[in-house]
């Protein structure tokens, strides 16, 4: 296991389900420090009173900035305009999510981290955020997704390793 790594983990939102993103940072959290960046969104948002408040509620915790949420774990939520198929707001959402996570890891004196994330549309900026290395934790055919852009090339995004069950994501385990 690592350990005095400084590690940007991409999943779900801190404080949703308990998936096992959550249980994997925490027990990387002992020995390493880690930034947990909130869900950027899979889908295009409709006009309702959930997407109202989802937004409302990001946009707040974006303002907030960079928080302690438990030991050696700091949730930074992303402002990103949340049309993922549109290729203007993903060179956007590319600019400020690289702004705000290299912020970010200045701020908490990460040095050469190492990217661990859950979810494809992280590939926009990984890379690119000074990293030593890039896991993709491949455990979710997220374009199978209700709402999702099946014709997203970002799903199985390019990593350095790949980790996953085999079977249905069509890939050997790892």
């Amino acid at each position: 296991m690592m350990e005095g790594a400084d590690i940007i983990l991409f999943a779900n939102d801190w404080g949703g389900d308990p998936l096992s993103k959550h249980q994997i940072a925490q027990r990387l959290a002992k020995k390493n420090r880690i930034l947990w960046v909130n869900s950027m969104g899979n889908r295009n948002p409709t006009v309702s009173a959930h997407d109202l408040r989802r937004a409302v509620k990001k946009l707040w915790q974006f303002f907030l900035g960079c928080r302690p949420v438990a030991e050696n774990i700091f949730r930074f939520c992303p402002l990103v305009l949340p049309f993922h198929a549109n290729p203007a707001a993903r060179w956007v959402n590319r600019r400020l999510l690289r702004w705000g996570l290299r912020r970010a890891c200045r701020k908490l004196g990460f040095r050469e981290p190492v990217t661990l994330t859950f979810v494809p549309n992280s590939v926009d900026v990984a890379g690119s955020l000074g990293e030593r290395s890039i896991i993709y934790y491949c455990v979710d055919e997220y374009s199978e997704f209700t709402g999702a852009d099946r014709g997203d090339t970002r799903y199985g995004a390019p990593a350095d390793g790949k980790v996953g069950p085999g079977g249905g994501l069509g890939q050997p385990p790892v």
